[in-house]
């Protein structure tokens, strides 16, 4: 006799699907802060373009500087020191007619001596030479001393007329010069100036620009990227049952023979 266990068979098989999408709040502030800098560079592209610096870099000569070029070309203006330029070209024919009138008179006078002489019987004696010589002498020193006042009074007039003319025209130059020079200088600063603050403009433009794009990059890293899980699943088997199975000999032993 069999009367046992219950037999059972049972197999299973499952399928699983699962699906991960950004939460709608991250996606939002994803996209909110990427328009954000593609914004900010649209805008900076179409109002604050790369321009070359088309201002004055360097300061022409200034006002002073141009009046000192100008007194310095005038007419009869000489920069040299050379006083000698400066005489009048005819003091020498002056000078010469005026020793030769001297020469004129001092003949004039040796005859005038020679006649008193021969008058007085004295005509070659040492009287006559004393006379003579004494004549010749002072008028040797009135000649010299009236040739000399002429060249002095001619250096007097070189100058006066001529050299301290220009020497106060090179001063004037010079001072000009220096003062121009000084003028060309502020100048030439503020055009330095006028560049540092377009430099300064640009730059500040690009800063805001890049702050702009810092700032949005790091609210894109600082944000957390949540996401929503979503997942389906299917199972299917096979299960059989043939009841209960006994053998009496499981349990049932005959009685031991004695």
């Amino acid at each position: 006799m069999s009367f046992g266990k219950k037999k059972s068979k049972t197999s299973q098989t499952q399928t699983q699907t699962q699906t991960n999408t950004l939460n709608d709040w991250s996606r939002n502030q994803f996209e909110t802060q990427s328009q954000g800098m593609f914004d900010a560079l649209k805008n900076y592209n179409q109002n604050s373009p790369f321009k070359a610096y088309t201002g004055q870099m360097v300061a022409g000569l200034s006002n002073g500087q141009q009046q000192a070029r100008d007194l310095a070309g005038q007419s009869g203006f000489n920069a040299t020191t050379d006083i000698a330029q400066y005489y009048n070209p005819y003091e020498q024919d002056v000078v010469n007619a005026a020793g030769n009138y001297f020469d004129e008179n001092l003949q004039g006078a040796l005859s005038a001596n020679q006649a008193r002489a021969t008058q007085a019987g004295a005509y070659g004696g040492s009287r006559h030479g004393v006379a003579d010589a004494e004549l010749m002498r002072t008028s040797g020193m009135d000649k010299a001393n009236m040739m000399a006042g002429l060249r002095y009074q001619g250096f007097n007039d070189a100058r006066d007329t001529g050299f301290r003319a220009d020497e106060n025209r090179r001063a004037n130059v010079g001072m000009l010069e220096q003062l121009g020079a000084n003028e060309r200088e502020i100048q030439q600063a503020t055009l330095l100036a006028q560049r540092a603050e377009f430099d300064r403009e640009a730059k500040d433009q690009l800063d805001r620009l890049m702050m702009d794009l810092q700032i949005r990059q790091g609210i894109m890293s600082g944000t957390p990227m949540l996401t929503n899980t979503t997942g389906t699943g299917q199972a299917s088997g096979t299960s059989t049952q043939s009841g209960f199975d006994f053998n009496l000999g499981d349990f049932w032993q005959p009685f031991p023979v004695k």
